[in-house]
This record gives C-alpha cells, sequence and structure tokens, in this order.
C-alpha cells in the first residue's frame, strides 16, 4: 500500500519545515505592515532620506510618528509571524532607537522657536570640526534609519508575493 502523497513529500524530502507563513499569518502580516506605514509620517521619511543637521534646524513634531511606532509597535501582538520579515522590523525599530538617542544627546531646541531643534550654534563657532563630527554622526544615524525602514517595506513586499 503506498504512502499517502503527504507522508511521501515528506520521505522524499520535498516537506520543509519553514514552509510558507499560512494565508492567515500572512493577513496579519499584510495588517502589520500597513499598520507601520500608516504611522510613518512623510514629512519624517524625508527627513531621513535626505538630513542635513550641519545647516537644517528641525521641527521636533516631525519625529512623533517615530515616538509613536516605539510606543504602540513594539508589542508582541504588533510583530510579523513571518520571521525574516520579523527580523526587519526588529533591524528599523533599533535603527529607530538609536537615531532618536541620538537626536536627543545632540540637538536642542532654538532660542527663538522652541519647537524648532538644531545642533548647538555655539559648538558650529567654538568647535567646528566637532560640530560637523556631531553632524555627520546624526545623518548617518537617519539615513540608516530610512534604509532599514526600506528594506522592511520591501522585504515584506517580496514575501507577500513569493
Amino acid at each position: 500500500m503506498p504512502a499517502p502523497p503527504c507522508n511521501l513529500a515528506i520521505e522524499q524530502g520535498k516537506h520543509s519545515a519553514q514552509s510558507v507563513a499560512p494565508p492567515q499569518g500572512r493577513n496579519a502580516d499584510r495588517q502589520t505592515l500597513a499598520n507601520i506605514i500608516g504611522v510613518m509620517d512623510r514629512r519624517t521619511l524625508i527627513l531621513l532620506q535626505h538630513p542635513n543637521f550641519a545647516g537644517d534646524a528641525y521641527e521636533y513634531t516631525r519625529l512623533d510618528c517615530l515616538v509613536s511606532f516605539l510606543r504602540n509597535h513594539s508589542q508582541p501582538q504588533h510583530e510579523f509571524i513571518d520571521p525574516e520579515i520579523e527580523e526587519l522590523r526588529s533591524a528599523f525599530r533599533n535603527n529607530v532607537i538609536q537615531f532618536l538617542a541620538i537626536a536627543q544627546t545632540l540637538t536642542q531646541p532654538l532660542a527663538d522657536d522652541l519647537g524648532r531643534f538644531s545642533l548647538s550654534p555655539t559648538l558650529r563657532h567654538a568647535y567646528p570640526d566637532q560640530f560637523i563630527y556631531h553632524a555627520t554622526v546624526l545623518n548617518n544615524a537617519a539615513i540608516k534609519t530610512f534604509e532599514s525602514y526600506q528594506q522592511l517595506i520591501r522585504g515584506a513586499r517580496q514575501r507577500f508575493e513569493a
């Protein structure tokens, strides 16, 4: 009596223990991705993609969506079921944490507009090399955060199409 097709596939090594997420899991992951995309503000993405912290001040509210992502999308119910996509989400989350920590450490409110932040103008004039270094660190953290967001979006969409 031949083995049932399911067992035959397992015996022949054609069955993978890491099979594709079931449709219900895929739908949940699609919703998780949509929620993350919905949180991100276009102005924040532009700030992260094209940072110029050496020359520009930024509205602190542009970082609100990153803070919201950390506060409201870090619990287990906001994780992806697919482990590869979850790894990308985790990398993005870690980059957001790092960027926000650097921004809070290196920038300060402008004297005439407390809603806008920049690197220290005193540092710019007294220690220009240190100023450029701080701007570079902040710019690089912003770009890394943006790139990890892009990798998350692209990676998730590729997994959904597979």
